[in-house]
């Protein structure tokens, strides 16, 4: 890790410095740096970093999902001639709070068994890869057409109560395509747990307290309508995200 060791680092795939004994040139010059010059710490840092990234991508696919009924929903009115699904608080409440926690669910994400098995990925790969772009449009598709037609079921019971369904199936469909992005994860998330039950349990807080269902424009609708949405919504995330997972991350050839 000396000055001369510099374009050797610049030019390899992964230059690893030493952060104790490497010089500065060396530190500058490499795309990792070990700061306990421990060699054993190389792979905790790789596995670190492909956690990270594995993670990262998880996250872009579930904002982009949950966009796909919350943009849906607010133009369906237009061509069916229904009332306003969502009003501007309600997309504003689902933008600022509730998708924003569950994004938070993915940070802490742990690492798949076999994360150190599968090739590198090929470094000029693009984060949102065709497929990913494709399956999360999907996945929040199934969410959208599910509560589109829990609201149309539930206009018979009034606006208000039609809007307070369709609100809650997106709720429970963002909290399924959680589940759906996390994909083949096998570890337990403690976070992404309560979170779900949080995003859960407020939807319907504001569903059936009438306080806060009157600041919401939301009027209590049968529990039955209400169940039936919330738990289609949440299916059909989780079966979109089975039937069309994201993927892996592209490897390079090795």
């Amino acid at each position: 890790d000396g000055v001369n060791d510099a374009p050797a680092l610049r030019a390899a795939d992964i230059g690893i410095a030493m952060g104790g004994r490497g010089t500065d040139v060396a530190r500058e010059a490499a795309a990792m740096v070990v700061t306990d010059d421990d060699f054993a710490s190389i792979v905790a840092g790789v596995e670190e970093g492909r956690r990270i990234y594995a993670n990262l991508r998880r996250s872009t696919g579930f904002i982009l999902a949950v966009h796909v009924p919350a943009v849906g929903l607010s133009v369906a009115p237009v061509f069916f001639g229904w009332p306003l699904v969502l009003l501007p608080f309600h997309v504003a409440f689902l933008e600022l709070i509730i998708d924003p926690a569950c994004s938070i669910a993915f940070e802490v994400e742990p690492p798949p068994r076999d994360l150190m098995e599968v090739p590198p990925r090929d470094p000029s790969a693009s984060l949102f890869s065709r497929r990913m772009v494709l399956a999360s449009t999907l996945h929040g598709g199934a969410v959208l057409v599910v509560a589109a037609l829990a609201f149309a079921s539930a206009l018979p019971f009034g606006e208000e109560a039609a809007r307070g369904v369709g609100f809650a199936s997106v709720v429970a469909g963002n909290v399924g395509l959680i589940r759906a992005h996390r994909g083949r994860s096998p570890g337990f998330n403690p976070v992404a747990l309560g979170l779900s039950v949080g995003a859960v349990g407020l939807a319907l807080l504001i569903l059936f307290v009438p306080a806060l269902g009157r600041f919401f424009e939301i009027a209590p609708p049968p529990v039955w309508i209400a169940a039936a949405g919330m738990v289609g919504s949440f299916g059909a995330a989780v079966l979109a995200g089975v039937a069309v997972p994201v993927g892996r991350t592209p490897t390079a050839e090795v």
